[in-house]
Parts: C-alpha cells; sequence; structure tokens
C-alpha cells in the first residue's frame, strides 16, 4: 500500500491545510506550529518543501531580529527540521524574494547549503549554494507564476 506525498508549505501568507487522494498539504505560518510540529517526529514528514523565504509577516518573540523591516529571509532555516536523514526531498523555492540579493546572507546560503544537500543526496558547499542563489529564476518561481517554477523543476524552462 503507497503512502501519501506529504507537502509542506512554510510560509507566513494564511493558507488552508488540504488533502487530495495521494497528496497530504501542510502549511505552517507561525513559528508555533513549526514548533509544534518538529516536536512531534511524525508531524516531520515532508516529500515536498514548498517554501518563502520572505518571513517579515510572521511574529517572533521579542527580541529577536531576523533582518531589516524590509526583508527577513529566514523561511529556509525554518525548514532544517523537516530534512530527513536518508530520505529523498524535493524543495520548491516559491517567492518573489529569491535571488542574487541573498548571496551574502550567510545564515540563509548555510541553511540553503543543507537544504540543496538534503535534495542533492550530497554535500554542497557554500560557494555552490551562492552560484545557486545567483541564478535562480524569481519570475519563473514566483509565486504570481507556480506553474513556471514548476515546469523548470521539472528541466522543461
Amino acid at each position: 500500500m503507497s503512502r501519501p506525498l506529504d507537502i509542506l508549505i512554510i510560509d507566513d501568507n494564511d493558507q488552508k491545510e488540504w488533502s487530495w487522494a495521494n497528496l497530504r498539504v501542510t502549511h505552517h505560518s507561525t513559528f508555533e506550529a513549526i514548533a509544534s510540529a518538529v516536536a512531534v517526529p511524525a508531524r516531520r514528514l515532508a516529500d515536498l518543501i514548498i517554501l518563502d523565504v520572505d518571513m517579515r509577516r510572521m511574529a517572533l518573540p521579542e527580541g529577536l531580529e531576523w533582518a531589516t523591516p524590509s526583508l527577513a529571509p529566514f523561511g529556509p532555516t525554518l525548514a532544517l527540521p523537516f530534512l530527513r536523514p536518508g530520505r529523498p526531498v524535493a524543495f520548491w523555492p516559491v517567492s518573489n524574494n529569491w535571488g542574487p540579493a541573498l548571496m551574502s546572507n550567510g545564515p540563509l546560503v548555510v541553511s540553503m547549503a543543507l537544504i540543496l544537500s538534503a535534495m542533492e543526496g550530497q554535500a554542497v558547499s557554500l560557494a555552490d549554494t551562492q552560484r545557486w542563489l545567483a541564478t535562480v529564476d524569481t519570475v519563473a518561481f514566483s509565486p504570481n507564476n507556480p506553474w513556471g517554477g514548476i515546469k523548470r523543476l521539472a528541466g522543461a524552462a
């Protein structure tokens, strides 16, 4: 018997959770929801992580600063607990904020290197991650153009 494909969406915009046939979609838009999911191993399943990079709408505990008021690129960091050693994972960067401007953000580059390493099944260096960020097509992966991202991931750009 097959199991459903688990899709995890980390995005600070409101969305509904849904399941359909062999798909089970979970959306986390708050830090508290992510922390609760991480605490329960069965809720840490993700075959596909759909990730927004900018989390400035997410309410954070008082006293924490993640970035500037105009961009809080810590979405990839929130995905790290959902990576499973020895299990394949796919990653879909859905955001208007991906691209070369993020190449020098150290915490983001480290988080993305870990995600890309899990996705590739081999170590991805920080330099390779910076090159990946430099080539992300912000139009193809924009939430305004979801089919462009799917085509690119499928290699049919």
